[in-house]
């Protein structure tokens, strides 16, 4: 199983807004500019992998629907 903490500190810094593709098993992972790209390149070392994916430096890789950037006064 893989350790959160390793692979953030492997990978946040100068790749933010990047996806990074993690094999739950073994904590391989690759980071790519789109999912597919980062699927495809962990598939490729790991061909049995079970994927999670992030985007760097946000709470998930994509958001629905709108929501303001404004903060309350």
């Amino acid at each position: 199983m893989f350790d959160e903490s390793q692979v953030r500190s492997q990978v946040e810094e100068g790749n933010y807004g990047k996806i990074v593709a993690i094999d739950i098993e073994t904590g391989a992972f690759e980071v790519a500019d789109d999912l597919v790209t980062a699927s495809k390149q962990l598939s490729a070392r790991v061909p049995d992998a079970q994927t999670w994916f992030i985007r760097i430096g946000h709470l998930a890789v994509d958001h629905f629907g709108t929501r303001s950037l404004r903060t309350k006064q």
